[in-house]
């Protein structure tokens, strides 16, 4: 009896998921069963390392709810954030999809999020077969090409500030949980300097 209501409960999250995914990532939910097969969920409970230094990864793992951080390793050793991921973004490792060398970065996966992983080869057979697949894998990759040549911009044309505003008018919910700390360090300012800016505008937006 207990085996048949988690079971049907692991089946209505599966559903749940499909559409979720389908919304967030605008991919029609009319051919979703193009790649059914070959995609898996996982509901994350505690930060989970999805990507480490050293590995050749070959997933795409699409957030369907929640939100991942990428950190880098500096000079002496050190941790250090360098961006960070939310919901219908992908997380990977860029050098191993398109190079096959392996990655130089972590890539986490935050505490309560949802994560839809699927290999990068099955999705391109699947796209040489698929119009509709191949258009929705060649619009998230352009996607993926803008944000991060936004990114680029904004650590060459802007100061902190400028960031940590736009971060704030794009993602008020960063500031609000744990991802705090992470986007500091990203904009290389302090925490506290981070909640010093950020009172003031707000105390400049109420005034």
């Amino acid at each position: 009896m207990y085996f048949t209501i988690r079971l049907n409960m692991i089946n209505m999250n599966a559903i749940n998921h499909k559409s979720y995914f389908c919304e967030k990532l605008k991919l029609d939910l009319n051919y979703y069963h193009n790649i059914e097969e070959f995609i898996t969920f996982e509901d994350i409970e505690n930060d989970k390392i999805l990507i480490k230094p050293g590995d050749i990864n070959r997933y795409l793992y699409f957030i369907i709810k929640g939100s991942g951080v990428i950190y880098g390793i500096t000079d002496s050793g050190d941790l250090k954030s360098l961006y960070i991921q939310r919901e219908s973004n992908v997380i990977t490792s860029i050098t191993s999809i398109f190079e096959d060398t392996p990655s130089k970065y972590y890539c986490e996966i935050s505490a309560n999020s949802v994560i839809a992983k699927i290999s990068i080869d099955d999705l391109e057979v699947v796209a040489k077969t698929s119009l509709e697949i191949s258009n929705w894998y060649n619009y998230m990759l352009k996607r993926g090409i803008s944000i991060l040549t936004f990114r680029l911009e904004g650590l060459l044309i802007k100061d902190a500030k400028e960031r940590l505003l736009e971060y704030y008018q794009k993602d008020p919910e960063l500031f609000t949980n744990s991802l705090k700390k992470h986007l500091a360090g990203i904009l290389g300012i302090t925490p506290n300097s981070l909640s010093r800016i950020l009172s003031s505008k707000i105390n400049n937006t109420n005034g």
